[in-house]
């Protein structure tokens, strides 16, 4: 189903809404960003460099989640008809950055 977002007429909630709307989308793209990062590439070198075979297990199941929260993003912002790219949060990519760190 795809959702056609149209201006409304000028009244004193359209910026609040457009402003609303926007931080919305912007923050789906970052999650999107945190997902398809978290599962080609943390989670990958978390996998590799974990000793137990039950945690490998747990992580790799997360990872399958990760992908799929990425895929069901990907769906949200095409029934917007917005282009599903992610945008890179600094937040995530500091804690990215810390963990690469650590191994």
């Amino acid at each position: 189903m795809k959702i056609n977002f149209k201006k409304p007429r000028l009244n004193e909630d359209v910026p609040l809404f457009w402003s609303l709307h926007k931080f919305f989308i912007h923050r789906l793209k970052e999650v999107l960003w945190a997902e398809r990062e978290l599962s080609a590439t943390v989670l990958s070198k978390i996998i590799y460099n974990v000793g137990s075979p039950n945690l490998s297990f747990v992580i790799k199941d997360y990872k399958k989640l990760a992908k799929l929260h990425a895929a069901k993003t990907v769906k949200i912002l095409n029934d917007a008809g917005i282009t599903a790219r992610g945008k890179k949060s600094p937040g995530m990519q500091s804690l990215i950055d810390e963990f690469t760190i650590l191994f």
